[in-house]
């Protein structure tokens, strides 16, 4: 009796010793605290189309943690990135050993929420309307069309009130559900543009407008973020169903961030910034050095 105590207790000695070996030699999975990072803090509002369709906000915020957690890891490449909701109405965002927050910024931030509108109140070459379109600038490596009004004046860009009054008066075509997919395409001049894949409902969509407007000069104008990242008239007898690109200029990193949030899936509420920080290593350094203390005094 007493020899299988003594085996016992031996069997639980040699587990322990196993277990604390394993855990001094294991790699620690060191949070931002200790590594340092950014951290990131928004606030939550839900839009329009949510609270018509009574979903609460706590169900939107849970499916845009899911999406933002895929962005962390996709989009960033961050394994140990955690995105968490705090308090009622916030997500916190931490991204250790990630130091460019203005990358992290326009990952995170973004609605990635692909738009096509009707541009009705733009000029075509049939029809003289309120505004004419502007120059094309190149914004954070994504081309961004500015406006102007027909009959003169200064150019009108996406930091105008004017700007989103434009929009305001656009038809929506289709919008976020209604696209299946987007990659980086490189055309044969070597720029390499976004090109969208509609779902089946989308490429219905997408056709019903095109037969609608056929060789009348209207333009339809794709739309992220409150920008409009192309506006052109539809060629004649041409029918639009299941995919289209934008022929622009992009810096080719911009587009594949841009195709990799449109394929991660659009963000359903509004995200406010309530915080930015930029964490020191060197914050969690003694935590981790007397963690290794009390490691080796077991």
């Amino acid at each position: 009796m007493q020899s299988r105590s003594n085996l016992f207790l031996a069997i639980v000695v040699a587990l322990t010793v196993i277990s604390v070996i394993g855990f001094v030699l294991r790699d620690f999975q060191l949070g931002i605290d200790v590594k340092g990072g950014i951290r990131l803090i928004y606030s939550v509002e839900q839009t329009p189309e949510s609270k018509e369709q009574k979903r609460t906000l706590e169900q939107d915020r849970g499916v845009a943690i899911k999406t933002l957690r895929s962005r962390v890891e996709r989009g960033l490449g961050v394994t140990e990135g955690t995105v968490q909701a705090k308090g009622a109405n916030q997500i916190v965002v931490e991204l250790p050993d990630f130091t460019d927050i203005a990358e992290a910024r326009k990952m995170m931030g973004s609605t990635a929420r692909l738009q096509a509108f009707h541009a009705r109140n733009v000029s075509t070459s049939v029809r003289r309307r309120t505004y004419s379109i502007g120059e094309e600038k190149v914004v954070d490596g994504i081309q961004v069309v500015y406006f102007e009004k027909s009959s003169g004046g200064d150019q009108i860009g996406p930091d105008d009130p004017e700007y989103k009054e434009i929009i305001a008066q656009w038809t929506l075509i289709l919008q976020g559900a209604d696209l299946a997919d987007a990659y980086p395409l490189t055309q044969a001049n070597g720029r390499v543009v976004p090109e969208f894949k509609f779902s089946p409902e989308g490429a219905r969509k997408m056709e019903a407008w095109t037969r609608s407007v056929m060789d009348q000069g209207e333009h339809l104008a794709f739309v992220i973020d409150g920008r409009v990242l192309s506006i052109a008239p539809i060629r004649e007898r041409t029918v639009l169903t299941d995919s289209a690109f934008i022929d622009g200029q992009f810096e080719p990193k911009a587009v594949r961030d841009l195709t990799t949030l449109l394929r991660e899936g659009a963000l359903e509420v509004i995200l406010k910034p309530e915080s930015e920080q930029i964490i020191d290593p060197s914050i969690g350094k003694g935590a981790l050095d007397d963690r290794g203390r009390d490691v080796n005094r077991l």
